[in-house]
């Protein structure tokens, strides 16, 4: 778990590009390179990792079947929970990745997901929005199912 903050230039100034040094509640967590930020214009700040945000991912094979129609399928759960361990509330943008078919005769579907995602990016990035209280842990699962030619061997997912 990442710290990332988007942040404001509220200045009437740019800010210029070059190194800046970056504190999280008066504490030095590194140095980064800022790019030109114009008055007004959004701008994201990273802070390093967060010991205090605990995530564990779990993917599961739960089935395999030669379908009809031509078509086999397999299918996987994935589990990930995450647990909030700081005295504060927190809202946490969790980002998990569907597999992508390097072939059009492949398709991948997102089936069962608990919650629903808040957001499916066009290149498969899954993304919940999950508010924890202080000490809260919360689980998300969803399965894929992937569909094959039952000529072809499928490789690259395990």
């Amino acid at each position: 778990v990442y710290l990332r903050s988007e942040v404001i230039n509220k200045t009437p100034y740019p800010l210029l590009s070059g190194q800046v040094s970056v504190f999280n509640d008066n504490v030095f967590t590194g140095k980064t390179h800022l790019k030109t930020v114009s008055s007004g214009e959004k701008f994201d700040l990273y802070f390093g990792a967060d010991e205090q945000i605990k995530v564990k991912r779990d993917v599961a094979k739960v089935g395999k079947k030669a379908g009809l129609m031509g078509q086999n399928s397999v299918s996987y759960r994935t589990s990930v929970e995450v647990q909030n361990f700081k005295q504060s509330a927190v809202t946490v943008s969790l980002l998990d990745q569907l597999p992508i078919a390097a072939n059009a005769e492949i398709k991948v579907t997102l089936e069962d997901a608990a919650p629903e995602p808040d957001e499916t990016r066009q290149d498969g990035t899954l993304v919940w929005k999950v508010a924890l209280a202080p000490g809260e842990k919360r689980k998300i699962t969803y399965d894929i199912v992937i569909g094959y030619p039952k000529d072809r061997e499928l490789t690259g997912v395990e």
